[in-house]
């Protein structure tokens, strides 16, 4: 670290609070990495205890005369600053060379940066440049110690030798993997050639700043998507809300917390890995749904070619077997007129097949024009519609004033007709009565269409909306189909469907729609 010479005249006490903060960030660190070793000797505690404890007095100290932003009263508050802090950190290097007599190893090698860093303060504060101090280098990372939940790539941008290295340790040990750089075109080149979860930038660096670094990485099609947190002694407000402005997770001071700090960057991970299950979802979702339009089209174009090309085949066989019929006439045996008869009812059940597939096949489709339907109107049309089916068994359809609805007119007269249909042909021995009502319930219309017919068994009651599915024998006409389409209708319109029945009592089916 070069350390300068404040003087009345000099810098902002923001950069000058990002100066001292990055020793403080050293010591502090590399004592707590030092005290979650559990080989160092137990007789190192207190001095850690005591560097941890001057760290934290000279950062409150920082931070106590270096706020004022008035350059009139930040030279008497530098001095100040450092005749108040040259006794903790006096204090500091007496533990630090404590501990060089205890430790040995990699362990010594931590406390000579705490050394260097502590010396580099006290240099401040005594106001002399610092001494020559080699940077010690980096050493082989440790063994993982705890966990973490979720292990990542970091990528780490600092100018500091020892930052960078006081992270990949500190990361290294929960488990996750770590490249380390010193400048933009480095993180660069490897963001191009790598994959990383995380980047953690450094906001001051010579040439290419952090922020500058942060722009370019989010302004490439390929990074966008890279979370990045900047970690910085330089807590100036305005900067801080433009490295967010730009794309930035977070932005972390130093010295940092460390369970603050593997919290939030385990918040991160953890939020971007939701994001990436979300946009997976989102991409399974619209394959699935390319497929249903796909499936869609095919059945559309199915049902075109058997209305098209297998309803006049069975016009013909229809047709013939009833010449047939007629030839033979009185002629014909009991067993002839048994053949010809099984012919006929299933030329009929193949024709009402395929129109009730036709029908679905309508409703599936992408023809859903929506208009102000108006009930009344369209029960009005299928009394005339069903007038035979009604003459016939006498059925009675009630209904009181029933509202307009937004949907599809056709496809409302195929839901009505359907259900009315229904009510008529499962009717028990007494004449059809169909009553039909309308209610609001919060944003829906909510009707119902009630019969006194044979009823549905509770059990039959969860799967009576799926295709084909019959409970009666072929004495009933019908596909199976019916209900499934009133279902889709429904749906379509954002609404859903049910019934409540008991046999011999009757079924009542409930659809809502929205108002």
């Amino acid at each position: 670290m070069s350390t300068p010479e404040p003087a009345p005249s000099g810098g902002r006490p923001a950069e000058l609070r990002h100066i001292l903060r990055t020793p403080i960030n050293h010591m502090i660190g590399y004592a707590e990495l030092l005290l979650e070793d559990e080989q160092r000797p137990r007789q190192s505690e207190p001095y850690l205890a005591t560097i941890l404890a001057c760290a934290q007095q000279i950062l409150t100290l920082v931070q106590r005369h270096l706020q004022s932003s008035d350059p009139s009263s930040a030279s008497s508050e530098v001095e100040i600053l450092r005749a108040q802090s040259r006794g903790a950190l006096r204090e500091a290097v007496e533990a630090t060379e404590a501990l060089s007599r205890i430790e040995t190893g990699q362990r010594l090698e931590d406390v000579e940066r705490i050394r260097f860093a502590a010396e580099e303060l006290l240099a401040f504060a005594v106001g002399s440049l610092p001494p020559n101090v080699q940077t010690p280098r980096r050493a082989v990372p440790v063994v993982p110690q705890s966990p973490a939940k979720i292990v990542a790539r970091f990528l780490i941008v600092d100018d500091s030798e020892l930052g960078r290295e006081m992270l990949c340790r500190m990361l290294e040990r929960q488990g996750h993997t770590c490249v380390a750089v010193e400048s933009a075109a480095e993180a660069v080149a490897c963001l191009r050639s790598e994959r990383f979860d995380m980047v953690l930038l450094d906001f001051m660096m010579p040439g290419t700043t952090g922020m500058e670094l942060l722009n370019q990485i989010k302004s490439e099609p390929g990074f966008q998507e890279t979370a990045i947190v900047m970690l910085s002694a330089f807590d100036e407000v305005a900067e801080i809300g433009r490295c967010l402005e730009l794309g930035a997770e977070d932005y972390l001071l130093k010295p940092f917390d460390r369970a603050v700090l593997t919290a939030r960057l385990h918040a991160i991970l953890e939020r971007k890995r939701l994001q990436n299950l979300e946009r997976k979802r989102t991409e399974q979702l619209e394959a699935a749904e390319c497929d249903l339009r796909r499936s869609n089209e095919d059945l559309q174009r199915f049902a075109s070619v058997v209305s098209h090309d297998l309803q006049e085949p069975l016009r013909m066989i229809s047709n013939y077997v009833q010449l047939l019929q007629l030839s033979l006439g009185e002629s014909a045996s009991k067993e002839q007129r048994d053949y010809i008869h099984f012919a006929i009812d299933g030329a009929k059940r193949m024709t009402v097949l395929i129109q009730e597939l036709l029908a679905y096949s309508n409703v599936t489709g992408r023809d859903h024009t929506l208009e102000a339907v108006d009930c009344n109107e369209v029960l009005d049309e299928i009394k005339l519609e069903l007038g035979a089916s009604i003459a016939e068994t006498g059925a009675v359809i009630v209904h009181p004033p029933l509202p307009q609805v937004t949907a599809n007119r056709p496809q409302m007269r195929q839901l009505f007709q359907n259900l009315i249909s229904n009510a008529i042909k499962y009717r028990s021995q007494a004449p059809p009565v169909i009553r039909i009502a309308a209610q609001r319930v919060d944003r829906f219309w909510q009707f119902s269409v009630s019969d006194n017919g044979i009823g549905i068994e509770p059990e039959y009651q969860d799967t009576i909306f799926g295709m084909f599915v019959r409970l009666h024998s072929r004495s009933v006409g019908g596909a199976g189909i019916g209900l499934a389409i009133c279902q889709r209708v429904i749906e379509r319109l954002g609404g859903r469907i049910w019934l409540e029945s008991a046999k011999g009592k009757g079924s009542t089916f409930f659809f809502t729609i929205p108002a």
